[in-house]
């Protein structure tokens, strides 16, 4: 007879599985010339392809600035450079926030820069005020 229960912690072989399964999945990530993430294994070549980026502005979707009731906002949508699922499902790279107004520390990820793109927008209507809260997620549209 077993003493092992459902809400056990998986054993130690599971655990080595899932952690080979997660350290065989890229984390580093870059764009292409058209602006698509490609895997980049090598971190040295990663780091200065981001130092680069960042100075440049090649991870930047979109930022902007607004002035609501005296109150500066300003929303921001960028290439992480880093998966930040951690290797499991689809890799989320693209970030969104809203600092400022009354929507400060908003935040949203994408695992694509089509996604990335829409949730900017949605993001600038929201701290404007062109969409309400509940019409600003992008699944609801």
């Amino acid at each position: 007879m077993s003493d092992k229960h459902e809400d056990d912690p998986p054993d130690l072989e599971t655990w080595r599985k899932r952690f080979e399964e997660l350290a065989s999945k890229p984390l580093n990530y870059v764009l292409d010339g058209d602006g698509q993430p490609v895997a980049e294994p090598d971190v040295i070549v990663w780091a200065r392809w981001f130092e680069h980026a960042h100075t440049d502005g090649t991870r930047i979707i979109g930022h902007h600035h607004f002035e609501i009731d005296g109150t500066k906002v300003f929303v921001s949508t960028v290439f992480l450079g880093l998966d930040h699922g951690w290797g499991v499902g689809p890799p989320v790279l693209w970030e969104t926030m809203i600092f400022g107004g009354p929507h400060n520390d908003y935040q949203r990820r994408y695992t694509t820069r089509d996604g990335a793109e829409m949730g900017h927008t949605i993001a600038c209507q929201l701290a404007t005020g062109a969409i309400r809260d509940d019409d600003a997620d992008p699944d609801s549209l």
